[in-house]
């Protein structure tokens, strides 16, 4: 196995420097900027010290940073050389050799003539051999990026010395709160803002030998099984579970320790539970047919797809109860179907269909008929009777347990023919309200099918089948009838007079067309696309020095059209129905421009020389003639 490196240089922008070695995708993305990191610092900057950071990255192992800060005065505040060591998960590496590593990498990249290639590459080529365990302890601590960052101390006046930090020591449980660990020299001056210190107990790191299967169940950590020793921080938590098929996973909660035996580890036949599947069972009735839908209970516990029962009481016998409205209860005590430490086929099982004798008798009063005193009529059946098994006889009650006399009497005949008459009685008033109702809506091709119409202050809404909305007190919602007015102007290509008038936003506006009277419109201010169009074609045609012509009368409609198309409007108003005026002076191009802003368009304005104005005059003119 061999070490990463990869070196990130910010010096009025962050750079990579060329010389790396070993990446890959699982931790370079991880060697990032360490401005974001450095900045909480006190007393780093600008002097040229370090320090060393920790990111955990699980499985991939774990990257430290040792980052330099830059000499006094030179390029910008937290400038600095980050040079990112990558520890593969199981690489075989003790305290001191980490303290070197970290020694050389920081004297290569301090020199004053740059980065000592040499240095790095005698670094970097060596090999160190791999542990030869499922799991090591930095394989269970990830960098929370959502955490704070910590900082160890070590050096005089603290717990610790580097190494005591490192090799079998880096991988605390409590690491793995945090973002990343800064580990700094106490006797550095550097202090810290917002980083959390911490005082923690360092714990070395303990192997766990790998447990023999038992009764056929395996171990496993996580997803993996348990078949190589583990390495982890003593005191560590975690979970061993013992697995077999058609048995449920046995879970073992362990704290690591040196001292940890198998027997802490194992499981016994106590322990085991086997899976029951529902699908095992094969009930059927006297006749062979299958019986679905039955009520199947074991030891008290209903099965419903399956259910976890204690292997020892499997074997020593269970209560077995199988029901099902319509036969007799299957009941079974001490019923085992393990067989030599196997479960065998023995889930048949034949329900007997109930059968329920009734008696009964005929009361001779309501009768009036000799011949029935000694008459007795016996029913047998699989269902329980509620009624009288004879149309035009009733029964006080219906039992089992004694006889039952049975009185002449069409009373139920008649009441269902009531009730059949009063329920189609309600159905008529419910179409015939229905019927009644759809004249509110309208039919389409899409969804919803069906188009409520809503009038609002005289207008019509189409709410797609869905009532006007109503407020937390219940009052109907108010409807934006402004709203309503650019929608008509917007959504019709031809404007009515008496539509216009409707709305209060828009009263006024045919008369404005009609007339010309642009500086009404401008006044508006609507937000219709379609009035914008309006008011710019106006705009354009006062640049070009036009001024629009009436058709009759100085209007643009005769007294009896009420009607005006939007396209031909605008068509009159800016092409060959306009005759010319003076041409507007720069301050009122100013004004045109900024009357022109109010209705949210950009227009361009541009001047026309005089003989161009002057031919264009001739020319409408000769056409005119």
């Amino acid at each position: 196995m061999k070490l990463g490196l990869v070196i990130k240089i910010t010096n009025n922008g962050e750079s990579e420097y060329p010389l790396s070695f070993n990446k890959n995708g699982q931790w370079e993305k991880f060697a990032a900027d360490a401005r974001s990191s450095i900045k909480e610092l006190i007393g780093f900057d600008e002097t040229e010290k370090t320090v060393n950071l920790i990111k955990f990255l699980g499985p991939a192992g774990y990257l430290i940073g040792i980052i330099k800060s830059r000499p006094e005065g030179s390029g910008r505040a937290f400038d600095n050389v980050a040079a990112w060591v990558h520890f593969p998960s199981k690489i075989s590496i003790s305290d001191q050799e980490t303290i070197e590593i970290i020694d050389n990498v920081e004297k290569a990249i301090s020199g004053r003539s740059g980065v000592d290639d040499i240095l790095l590459s005698k670094t970097f080529e060596k090999e160190y051999k791999s542990n030869d365990y499922l799991y090591c302890a930095s394989d269970f601590i990830s960098s929370n990026s959502n955490g704070a960052l910590g900082i160890m101390y070590y050096g005089n006046n603290t717990q610790y010395e580097l190494k005591e930090l490192l090799g079998e020591y880096i991988a605390q449980p409590e690491y793995k709160n945090f973002k990343g660990i800064f580990l700094v020299n106490k006797n550095s001056d550097i202090s810290i803002n917002g980083i959390q210190e911490l005082k923690i107990k360092v714990k070395p790191e303990c192997s766990i030998n790998a447990p023999k299967s038992i009764d056929g169940f395996e171990a496993y950590i996580g997803n993996a099984i348990f078949n190589k020793g583990i390495s982890v921080t003593t005191g560590f938590k975690f979970a061993i579970v013992w697995k077999k098929a058609g048995f449920e996973d046995i879970k073992r909660d362990i704290v690591a320790n040196t001292n940890i035996s198998d027997l802490d580890i194992a499981i016994f036949r106590k322990d085991y539970k086997i899976i029951v599947q529902r699908q095992w069972f094969m009930i059927s009735d006297e006749t062979g047919k299958r019986v679905d839908k039955t009520n199947i209970s074991i030891d008290g516990k209903q099965l419903i797809d399956s259910l976890a029962i204690a292997y020892d009481s499997l074997l020593e016998g269970t209560r077995l109860y199988v029901s099902k409205e319509g036969y007799s209860t299957f009941k079974k005590e001490n019923y085992s179907c393990i067989e030599n430490g196997k479960i065998k086929n023995c889930y048949t099982i034949t329900l007997k269909k109930n059968i329920h004798h009734y008696e009964f008798g005929f009361n001779r009063d309501s009768i009036n008929m000799d011949s029935y005193e000694d008459v007795r009529l016996i029913v047998e059946t699989h269902h329980k009777l509620k009624d009288s098994p004879l149309r035009g006889f009733s029964s006080d009650s219906i039992s089992e347990s004694h006889n039952n006399e049975l009185y002449q009497s069409n009373f139920k005949l008649k009441l269902r023919c009531f009730l059949y008459g009063f329920i189609t009685c309600i159905l008529t008033i419910i179409l015939v309200a229905g019927w009644n109702a759809i004249d509110d809506y309208e039919f389409q091709i899409g969804w919803p099918p069906f188009k409520k119409h809503i009038t609002i202050n005289n207008e019509v809404a189409e709410t797609g089948g869905e009532s006007p909305q109503s407020d937390e007190t219940g009052a109907p919602v108010e409807y934006n009838v402004d709203s309503l007015a650019i929608a008509y102007l917007d959504n019709n290509n031809s404007w009515q007079k008496d539509s216009l008038n409707r709305y209060s936003k828009t009263q006024g506006v045919f008369e404005a067309l009609n007339s010309f009277d642009i500086e009404k419109l401008r006044n508006l201010n609507l937000g219709s696309e379609k009035l914008d169009k309006v008011i710019d074609a106006y705009n354009n045609a006062s640049i070009r020095g036009l001024k629009p012509v009436g058709k009759v009368g100085g209007k643009y409609n005769a007294s009896d059209d009420v009607v005006i198309s939007i396209d031909n409007y605008i068509k009159w108003i800016s092409e060959n129905h306009s005759e010319k005026k003076e041409a507007p002076s720069e301050s009122k191009k100013s004004l045109v421009k900024t009357k022109s802003n109010i209705t949210g368009k950009s227009t361009k304005t541009t001047e026309t020389p005089a003989n161009s104005t002057t031919n264009s005059t001739n020319k409408n003119r000769r056409g005119q003639e």
